[in-house]
């Protein structure tokens, strides 16, 4: 039995437990975790001042549980939260500040833990982001609520829809993005989860070139607009942690539909697979595989395309949107390992491709990337990392920086 008295020592000691920090890299970022830079070769042109001594703090709570008078012992439900803040400058942004932060909760089970994401961002141009990413597992884990919500006013860029995109095709525009997308599932079974799901954007576009492709009208999407639709969604999750998994398979299968009835300006229908799977090599060595096809059907509009990168969660080595289209398929593999203490380092490769159909996709045309990582353990017992990955693709590159593995 665990006394009182050293359960309030290890709580004192886990809440004055610090770590800090000096980041220095290039930040171009997108509506999500992602900071994804246009290229390594122009990180000189951004100039950022500063990356705020990134105080990786960490606060634990610990919530007691009722037990039963046989076990005679006290179980703990831990809160920990894990955060960064940070100060930047861009020619785009002028100075920006804010941070992000994630919030772990013990689950009812060693497998799923609940989980928090939240990151805010103030410019001097009167840029705003605000993000908030649920993973809730709820009832004894029988069901689950994730999804996405969020604020984006943000400059970006558009080089053009297709496989044959180019830098050279590039505009700068102001993206102003609205997404509510709420995901609700019930477990059935051990592994099974099955829900819907909505999905409501609202983007807008301003601040376009003249002559340029967005501003003639002829792009789907350049105009603004709303996406509004519903779908279904199954997760077949074998893994042995939803945060960092050593072991198992994560397959998930999401079929949406968007269209006037639903007040959507958009009329489209989207099909997602996403295949994981799992293994521990030898010792805390970790390999893990994906593959992820996304198929629309329909007229989406550009902002709803796939895309190659996906704000660096799919292939790392190329610029955020640079290559999007209706269609994506994307193969990848990276090698986990831990170095020292907090310390991990990963290697990843991986090739895929976009396409107006999925049948013009040909194997000579797949867009090969490969790379390496920095891990450091944000919140240690909850196996929460912040990532560094610098990816380098066919004649281009990226540098990535992310709260969460990429898959």
């Amino acid at each position: 039995m665990v006394s009182k008295t050293q359960n309030q020592q290890d709580s004192i000691k886990e809440t004055e437990e610090s770590e800090y920090a000096i980041i220095f890299y290039k930040m171009f970022f997108h509506a999500t975790w992602n900071f994804n830079s246009k290229s390594i070769k122009d990180i000189p042109k951004t100039l950022i001042l500063i990356i705020c001594c990134a105080a990786f703090a960490r606060i634990s709570y610990a919530e007691p549980k009722q037990t039963s008078v046989k076990t005679q012992e006290l179980a703990e439900k831990r809160l920990d939260i894990g955060g960064f803040p940070l100060v930047f400058y861009s020619d785009e942004t002028r100075f920006g500040i804010g941070g992000g932060a994630q919030v772990m909760m013990d689950g009812d089970s060693e497998r799923f833990s609940s989980s928090l994401g939240l990151m805010a961002f103030v410019t001097q141009n009167k840029q705003y982001t605000y993000i908030l990413a649920p993973e809730l597992y709820l009832d004894n884990d029988n069901y689950k609520l994730t999804g996405n919500f969020g604020y984006v006013y943000f400059p970006d860029s558009f080089y053009g829809i297709g496989k044959d995109s180019g830098k050279e095709n590039s505009e700068d525009y102001t993206g102003r993005l609205c997404r509510i997308n709420p995901i609700l599932q019930r477990k059935i079974g051990q592994n099974f989860f099955f829900g819907i799901e909505y999905d409501f954007a609202y983007g807008h576009v301003s601040d376009t070139e003249s002559g340029g492709q967005l501003a003639s009208g002829n792009i789907p999407g350049g105009n603004g607009g709303e996406s509004s639709g519903f779908g279904v969604n199954m997760t077949w999750d074998s893994r042995d942690n939803n945060v960092y998994p050593v072991n198992g398979s994560y397959h998930q299968f999401t079929a949406s539909s968007y269209g006037s009835a639903l007040g959507s300006d958009y009329t489209f229908n989207s099909y997602l697979i996403d295949v994981r799977h799992y293994r521990q090599v030898f010792g805390s060595h970790v390999i893990a595989f994906q593959g992820i096809s996304c198929i629309n059907s329909g007229k989406p509009s550009f902002q709803r395309m796939s895309d190659v990168s996906n704000l660096g969660k799919y292939l790392r080595g190329y610029t955020q949107n640079l290559f999007i289209d209706k269609n994506i398929l994307v193969f990848q593999v990276e090698y986990r390992m831990p170095v020292r203490g907090r310390f991990g380092v990963v290697a990843f490769a991986g090739a895929g491709q976009v396409s107006d159909k999925i049948s013009n996709m040909e194997f000579r045309e797949f867009k090969p990337a490969g790379g390496m990582g920095i891990r450091f353990a944000l919140i240690p017992d909850q196996k929460v990392n912040l990532r560094f990955d610098m990816g380098i693709g066919k004649d281009d590159s990226s540098v990535d920086f992310n709260l969460m593995e990429s898959f």
